[in-house]
């Protein structure tokens, strides 16, 4: 019943999530390197920012009232961003010139909200971090710069569409219906696995990524701003007003940051490099694979053999699967077949369910493809709204 004794325990549980998951994953025998190919030859650069670059940021950031450890939220900064822009971006500037993030900016605000099941249990609360309102200048300032480097240099992969300009999850979803739709046509049966990530953002090395800055081209002063971005990151918790002690983040990417996302999809950048049969469909840490084969036996044979070279892509990068989670759907063929032994798919030593429907990227998928679970939702929602 102690205020402060419950706000201390969230951030005690919610500071140590990725930490302790990450502990739990097996040592690997072989290094993340070794499944990076040949380095990017170009150098990333901070290039200087301008008193009219920081206003157009700040436009463009959401209204919100709510504030990080600043206390001073959005709203208020976009009133007065006339008058401060001109210091903000000599600010933002030195920082790129001598490679360090303020420390000041680096401190989480996190709001326990409930989802379901116990209330005194804390794993059934989601952590909502708010930032500081000028952190979010410095990363759009470097995101803007960051992002024309990754894209001019083609160093992300095709397979990614989450938080990148020009892709959705449309078009994620309208490949792999391609991609079935093309193995059905030519009578081939057609596996779609869909694998769930444990607190994927969370568990993220730093020093794994800060090696794959340095092999994209982030080098130099630009690797340094990295480095301190990442390091010496503190958080604290606040509920019912009162606030805990700050604790020490060592590992993930910063929750309800603009640079996270684009780092932890970088992160993952190289794990189509495992296996040169399975096709890849990403969207963040939503991992989906699909191989087709007109045999069934040599289908699963091959799936079989290339999941363990993905599980070995996972464990080097210390990255935690969640087999119990995952599942594949046995897409559509004539010759389907309901109950056989042999359609067994093992990840991790953890045989994965089939089911004849699954959730990709917020639409119901059905082993038909006739969508008719995913029209039926649709339809209750609906008719919930009009209620």
């Amino acid at each position: 019943m102690d205020k402060a004794e419950i706000v201390q325990k969230f951030n005690e549980y919610f500071v140590s999530i990725g930490s302790r998951l990450a502990a739990t994953i097996p040592a690997s025998p072989v290094s993340f390197s070794d499944h990076l190919t040949s380095p990017n030859l170009y150098d990333f650069a901070l290039y200087e920012t301008s008193p009219n670059e920081i206003i157009e940021i700040v436009d463009k950031l959401k209204n919100k009232w709510s504030s990080g450890f600043d206390n001073i939220p959005v709203t208020i900064l976009k009133a007065s961003i006339i008058r401060i822009a001109e210091p903000i971006s000599q600010l933002i500037n030195y920082s790129f010139i001598t490679g360090n993030f303020p420390d000041p900016l680096k401190i989480a605000k996190v709001s326990p909200i409930f989802k379901t099941g116990e209330k005194t249990c804390a794993a059934n609360y989601r952590p909502i971090s708010i930032l500081p309102s000028f952190s979010k200048i410095f990363e759009k300032a470097v995101f803007n710069r960051f992002t024309v480097f990754l894209e001019r240099n083609n160093i992300l992969i095709k397979n990614q569409y989450g938080f990148r300009q020009n892709h959705s999850t449309y078009m994620a979803i309208l490949e792999m219906y391609d991609k079935i739709s093309a193995a059905i046509d030519d009578g081939e049966f057609a596996v779609g696995i869909f694998l769930d990530l444990s607190k994927a953002f969370d568990t993220l090395d730093h020093d794994i990524l800060i090696a794959k800055l340095d092999y994209y081209g982030v080098r130099g002063v630009a690797l340094d701003w990295f480095k301190s971005y990442l390091h010496c990151r503190k958080q604290y918790v606040l509920l019912n007003g009162q606030s805990s002690t700050m604790s020490s983040v060592v590992c993930g990417v910063p929750q309800g940051s603009i640079l996270g996302p684009l780092l932890f999809i970088l992160y993952i950048n190289d794990i189509v490099n495992c296996s040169d049969i399975l096709h890849f469909i990403l969207f963040a840490d939503d991992t989906n694979l699909f191989y087709s084969h007109k045999d069934l036996a040599e289908l699963f044979l091959i799936v079989n053999w290339e999941l363990s070279k993905l599980s070995e892509w996972f464990r080097a990068n210390k990255l935690s699967l969640n087999a119990i989670k995952s599942n594949f759907i046995l897409f559509g063929h004539k010759r389907m077949p309901q109950n056989c032994a042999d359609v067994n798919l093992f990840l991790d030593g953890n045989r994965l369910e089939r089911v004849t429907s699954t959730k990709f990227l917020g639409v119901f998928l059905d082993e038909k493809l006739k969508w008719t679970q995913h029209l039926n939702h649709v339809a209750i929602k609906l008719a919930r709204g009009w209620v």
